[in-house]
């Protein structure tokens, strides 16, 4: 599946550049930015999709961390 700079990402994965192959790592619901190798707009996606991230947990000492 392509995917096109400025869309918003339906798929926390890494896209790869059409252009020149620059693997860039997006998250779900951020905008794709421009290639910033070579400035291309035009990605493949479902290179690798990253999931099963570990999650965002608290530091110690901050029990109110939402």
């Amino acid at each position: 599946m392509t995917a096109k700079a400025g869309e918003i990402a339906r798929e926390t994965a890494t896209y790869s550049c059409e252009n020149c192959g620059e693997d860039l790592s997006v998250h779900n619901g951020s905008p794709i930015p421009d290639c910033p190798v070579c400035g291309n707009e035009s990605f493949q996606t479902g290179t690798r999709t990253l999931q099963n991230q570990p999650a965002v947990t608290a530091p110690s000492g901050f029990a109110n961390f939402p």
